[in-house]
């Protein structure tokens, strides 16, 4: 019995190798490939990097700093980046014929609003969110609840 429950502690641990590896953050592990000397390991540490990234891009959605602190404590407290937000100020604002706004962002990026909201106001200088919603749509929104549907335009 003693022997099984050795056997099965082994297969366990070599079982849990992969997702420690996982664990490590994606910049060290390009560190890591970049430091080794021989071209053919190289290589196959990118690779194997490389076929983690669908794997460390489904760990990472919707996490949060919360998340994070009690996933790893010792972790540095770095800022998490979310690929499924866009943070941005507003640079210039126009109001259409038809009250729809145009936002100019501090990133370049120009959206107009798809369906004009009546009594929702937005001011240049203003912090806003760009978001994904449902069937592919995109909104803007900003502080105090206010949102609308937008569409980039350049």
């Amino acid at each position: 019995m003693r022997h099984a429950a050795r056997a099965l502690l082994l297969l366990l641990a070599v079982c849990m190798l992969p997702l420690a590896a996982g664990a490590e953050p994606l910049s060290e592990g390009l560190q890591r490939c970049a430091r080794e000397a021989d071209e053919h390991l190289r290589l196959k540490c990118f690779d194997d990097l490389a076929a983690s990234l669908p794997r460390r891009k489904r760990d990472e959605f919707g996490m949060t700093p919360a998340i994070a602190e009690r996933k790893d404590p010792s972790a540095p407290k770095a800022p998490l980046i979310n690929p499924e937000v866009l943070d941005a100020k507003i640079a210039g604002l126009r109001q259409g014929s038809h009250g729809e706004y145009t936002f100019s962002l501090d990133n370049g990026q120009v959206w107009v609003e798809q369906e004009f909201r009546p009594g929702q106001r937005f001011s240049v200088g203003e912090t806003v969110q760009i978001r994904h919603g449902f069937l592919s749509s995109l909104w803007l929104s900003a502080s105090e609840h206010r949102m609308t549907r937008v569409k980039r335009i350049s």
